[in-house]
């Protein structure tokens, strides 16, 4: 584990390295200065990682592409049906975050090179509607980080354990841990790379490559017309302070807090406990913004002398389920000031959803 983050670190510091050198290399001499510009190569896809992801997330594949004939099938068919119909109602939450975005988080989304997601899992699809400018995302959780999707796995009753694995996402927003621990145990599902490598392709991405070792995995994709690709790791461990990896808090430390920006939702109120208490400190010292649900951070850890906070929505009483302790009377009290904003998609535990937006 730890030489899985600390190669995840050293890769990440390389590429916030390269992005601060200048497009041009001068070689000088004493009679001359050479200017060699720099080949920007465009991403390419990888066609069976593309379309497998297509094939498992109920999308068709070229008709001259040797698994076309997946897709002619019946169980694919239903499969396809199915999807759709549970996409149409994720689609719709999606298009009311990137209206949100584009209108008052734009400024966020264009400075974010990188957005560190914690108790994220496989939730590909809403950091990416909410940062889709951001080139590098980490993601965590406890689920182990998996395989690839291959040819042998598709199935028909494999796309029954996809639709399973994926029914309470696209429903409702987020991954029920517990569901997780028997759904990504299945040898169908392989982990987190199979649900967010599904997500991707919902979302219009190709896949250029993905690397799973054990509890990591990089994963290198884009969309058509992109310049340059995007990467997204995925690191599976436990954020509690007891249990907290040297190499993860390197990681964190190594963030650069002018372009870095957090995103925590359904996240079951870790951050409200102190057993949590290094990662909350982490996200507030090395983000520029933070985006999260009332199950993020308490709204009384950000000091008004360093953060601006916008609330959007309506907090209500969280789930009895979370008890008693993460009920935030002092949320309550800001929500029922004047200046909230309307929030027209449901995010987080509860259908009338709090959305809370703090800037440095």
């Amino acid at each position: 584990m730890k030489k899985a983050l600390l190669l995840i670190l050293t890769v990440a510091v390389m590429a916030s390295c390269g992005g601060r050198r200048a497009s041009k290399q001068v070689n000088e001499s004493a009679d001359s200065v050479a200017v060699v510009e720099a080949i920007v190569v465009a991403p390419v896809a990888d066609t069976a990682l593309t379309e497998c992801a297509r094939i498992m997330a109920g999308m068709p594949v070229p008709e001259d592409s040797p698994r076309a004939s997946v897709c002619s099938g019946a169980s694919w068919k239903s499969h396809n049906a199915a999807l759709d119909g549970l996409w149409k109602q994720c689609r719709k939450a999606l298009d009311e975050v990137e209206a949100l975005r584009q209108s008052d988080l734009a400024d966020i989304d264009a400075r974010a090179k990188t957005v560190f997601y914690t108790f994220g899992g496989p939730d590909f699809s809403y950091v990416a509607s909410f940062f889709p400018s951001a080139d590098t995302l980490y993601l965590f959780g406890l689920e182990p980080a998996g395989k690839p999707i291959t040819d042998k796995d598709l199935t028909p009753e494999n796309f029954g354990i996809y639709r399973r694995a994926l029914g309470t996402h696209l429903r409702k927003s987020y991954f029920i841990t517990k569901s997780m621990k028997d759904d990504l145990s299945e040898d169908a599902v392989d982990g987190t790379v199979p649900m967010i490598s599904v997500l991707m392709a919902r979302m219009g991405y190709s896949i250029s490559s993905i690397k799973a070792d054990g509890p990591k995995a990089e994963i290198s994709y884009f969309k058509e017309g992109d310049a340059k690709g995007k990467t997204l790791f995925y690191i599976s461990t436990n954020l509690k302070d007891r249990h907290l990896e040297p190499d993860f808090v390197a990681l964190m430390d190594g963030l650069n807090p002018e372009t870095t920006a957090s995103f925590v939702k359904s996240c079951s109120y870790c951050l409200h406990e102190d057993q949590y208490s290094k990662v909350r400190d982490g996200i507030l010292a090395h983000s520029f913004a933070v985006v999260q649900d009332d199950s993020g951070i308490p709204y009384r850890f950000f000091d008004p002398a360093v953060w601006k906070v916008d609330l959007y929505g309506a907090y209500v009483h969280p789930l009895n389920a979370f008890g008693p302790d993460v009920y935030q009377k002092d949320l309550v009290k800001k929500y029922a000031e004047p200046g909230i904003k309307p929030l027209k998609f449901s995010i987080g535990y509860n259908k009338n959803s709090s959305l809370i937006v703090a800037r440095r």
